[in-house]
């Protein structure tokens, strides 16, 4: 008997040990890349024809470590799952749970420092074949601490397959395939789902007053919403770490809006999605509820009054009043006062003329915005006040303007003609001066397009109002702006006995002119702030401000040589090269930064070079720099940001790696000590063969020799040097 029995006894120990392996083989199914524990699981334990299957990426980042939600934030990469299934079978969005807020230096990030699972349902077709069944994905994710680390995994589960007479019913504990569900799976699968936002249905609605999004939403319960944020799914919309203020309704107890910051300052309604869809976030007695939002955004005014036009036409005409207020156009109207004082002490009629002259200025300035704004929406862009003041380049052209009414304000130069002579002699000419009215036109002109970064108090309610009204409508809101902004100077010099109280004019005239160089000065650095804050660059604001400079000294060539004396021609032809190149620069620095921009360059770590050449394959391009290294920046520029540089780059798949040097980095200092370096500019190109060589190309490059080396590296022939 007991020798019948052996191969029973046979068979059972191969069973345990095949189970064993079993075991085992799930246990390696748990991987650990980029401080991350990765795992792909299954809520069901076998695949059942025709029903949903549920798998879920369960990813733990180590503590202190965080990963991405499905919007990153202000920086990140969101993790990215690719599947590999049988035929017929299709995989489903993934289902994020609700994210957090991760502020670090200066940014602020969507995402997760807890475990979680997510969550994907998978449909089964009608007819599976004999399993098991293999079901496989790829992960990707991005985890960050004080340094980032991309991550990846290939992840596979396999499932029995069953009928669908055979499967378990609801509520079956034991016996069949319910038994085999693992509980510690089974609590993680409950988990995730407790993490979901519920969907807030009706509970939360959108709305826009011109371009500024508010999320409307009412709390069940009687007790107060303590904090709320919402967490926007699209990104580029709204600055993730500015306020979200919160308000409570005074149409119900229960209601509250929350405003959304744009990301940028007046961003075109255009861009902003037809939908707002996202995570809200409120804290309520102590406890935190999270709602998933995926509604209209609906376009509203922002008034709360029910006027109509007359209302807000009367809004924007003391908001137009109070724009002589704001400090962006006191600089401007402080030179029309001086001009008062000059012309109030002379013939009437002719302070007079130079009041309306000035408000002709004013409101044709708003007149031409009203048909910008107009043409702009016809063309299917929207655009809000101050849309102007979204190009960089119209930015620099006016900090030039500003910088040099500002020289001619403070004697530098002279000059007979033109807007500067507009703005900054407006109050030393003659009465009867014809460049007197020529100066107050230009600075009825000048002081709306500095007005226009600013919002005085009613004007934003009419300017909501217009922005979303017809033609008709957009002009008489503005140009009702424009009569409340020129009417303290019409008033002024239509009416002598208000003026008989200025002082007369004298040599202080003079040394008030030369004051009012310096508000201008302040408006210029305004300027430059802005344009910095909108191209993000340092080197390319750099530019503006040497361009700046070059803008005075050109003033001070005319100035000394071109207004008087024998070399008057060449001192003025110099002063206009010198204008031309100072206007060409941050034009040609933008352009050169869009090409810098295009450009995808991974932080430098001697693993990751070895990782791209090993792993993947590739050649890689390491670009020793700094901030501080003018020479860096210039080859950046010239050579690296070149079409035929990045054309080369692309065709020979060519990794870019930056080694920034702009803090002290011992990882850098010592890769650049085994090449005998201690300084930058420094490039280097290292084969795709792990086992070759690195290429120094030195501190000095040309396009000609990037393209030599990148060819001669990929194996083929060596190409002339383009200097």
């Amino acid at each position: 008997m007991p020798h019948r029995r052996l191969p029973v006894m046979i068979a059972a120990a191969l069973l345990a040990l095949l189970g064993v392996a079993g075991l085992l083989r799930a246990d390696d199914t748990v991987v650990r890349d980029a401080q991350t524990e990765v795992e792909l699981l299954a809520e069901q334990p076998a695949v059942v024809a025709g029903q949903t299957l549920t798998l879920g990426v369960r990813l733990r980042p180590d503590a202190g470590w965080h990963i991405y939600w499905r919007n990153p934030g202000g920086s990140g990469t969101a993790p990215r799952l690719t599947w590999d299934l049988p035929e017929g079978f299709e995989a489903g969005d993934i289902q994020w749970p609700y994210p957090k807020r991760h502020p670090a230096f200066g940014v602020t990030n969507y995402g997760y420092e807890r475990e979680v699972l997510l969550l994907v349902d998978v449909a089964v077709p009608e007819e599976v074949p004999a399993g098991p069944i293999r079901l496989a994905v790829r992960a990707d994710w991005l985890a960050c601490e004080k340094v980032c680390i991309l991550g990846s995994a290939d992840l596979a589960v396999e499932l029995p397959v069953i009928a669908m007479d055979e499967a378990p019913v609801a509520g079956e504990e034991a016996g069949g395939v319910a038994g085999e569900v693992d509980p510690a799976v089974a609590a993680r699968f409950a988990r995730a789902r407790s993490e979901l936002p519920a969907d807030a249905g009706g509970a939360v609605t959108a709305s826009r007053a011109g371009n500024r999004p508010i999320v409307r939403f009412t709390a069940p319960g009687a007790e107060p919403v303590d904090d709320a944020y919402f967490f926007i799914a699209d990104s580029g919309i709204v600055a993730y770490g500015d306020a979200q203020p919160l308000r409570a309704a005074e149409s119900a107890s229960s209601a509250y809006t929350l405003e959304l910051p744009l990301a940028r300052r007046n961003l075109p309604v255009g861009e902003l999605p037809d939908r707002l869809r996202g995570v809200l976030s409120y804290e309520q007695d102590g406890q935190w509820h999270h709602r998933a939002v995926d509604t209209p955004l609906v376009a509203t005014t922002a008034t709360s009054a029910d006027g109509g036009l007359l209302w807000h036409l009367g809004l924007a005409l003391l908001g137009g009043m109070i724009l002589n207020l704001m400090p962006c156009v006191f600089p401007v109207l402080s030179l029309k006062v001086l001009g008062f004082v000059q012309h109030s002490h002379g013939n009437p009629w002719t302070a007079r003329a130079h009041g309306l002259t000035y408000a002709l200025g004013v409101l044709v300035s708003f007149w031409v915005l009203a048909i910008l704004l107009i043409g702009l929406r016809a063309a299917g862009t929207e655009a809000g006040w101050g849309f102007h003041l979204q190009s960089p380049i119209f930015i620099a052209l006016m900090a030039m303007l500003i910088v040099a009414i500002g020289l001619n304000l403070a004697g530098v130069f002279d000059i007979g003609i033109g807007l500067m002579n507009a703005a900054g002699r407006a109050a030393t000419q003659g009465p009867a001066s014809s460049t007197g009215y020529a100066g107050s036109l230009g600075t009825g002109i000048l002081a709306t397009i500095l007005a226009t970064p600013c919002t005085a108090p009613f004007m934003g309610i009419a300017l909501g109002y217009a922005l979303i009204q017809p033609p008709t409508t957009i002009v008489l809101v503005l140009s009702s702006l424009g009569v409340g902004m020129a009417a303290p100077y019409v008033l002024l010099a239509w009416f002598p006995a208000l003026t008989r109280r200025l002082p007369r004019p004298g040599a202080w005239m003079e040394s008030f002119k030369q004051f009012l160089a310096f508000p201008m000065f302040a408006v210029a650095a305004w300027l430059v702030w802005v344009f910095g804050n909108q191209v993000a660059s340092s080197e390319t604001t750099l530019v503006l401000l040497l361009a700046l400079l070059v803008v005075g000294f050109a003033a001070w060539v005319y100035g000394r040589w071109g207004m008087a004396g024998g070399g008057r021609a060449l001192g003025r032809t110099v002063a206009v090269a010198l204008l031309a190149m100072a206007v060409a620069s941050p034009l040609m620095a933008l352009k050169q930064e869009a090409a810098v921009d295009a450009m995808t360059w991974e932080p430098f770590s001697d693993e990751r070079v070895e990782e791209l050449r090993r792993d993947e394959g590739r050649m890689v391009f390491v670009d020793f720099t700094a901030d501080w290294c003018l020479s860096c920046k210039w080859f950046e520029r010239t050579v690296l940001a070149s079409a035929s540089v990045r054309e080369a780059f692309t065709e020979h798949d060519v990794a870019l790696v930056k080694a920034d040097w702009t803090n002290e980095d011992e990882h850098i200092t010592r890769a650049l000590a085994r090449f005998e370096r201690r300084s930058v500019p420094f490039y280097v190109l290292y084969p795709a063969d792990p086992a070759a060589e690195p290429i120094e190309l030195g501190e000095f490059i040309t396009r000609g020799s990037v393209r030599e080396a990148v060819v001669a590296a990929d194996g083929g022939p060596r190409l002339a040097d383009e200097r």
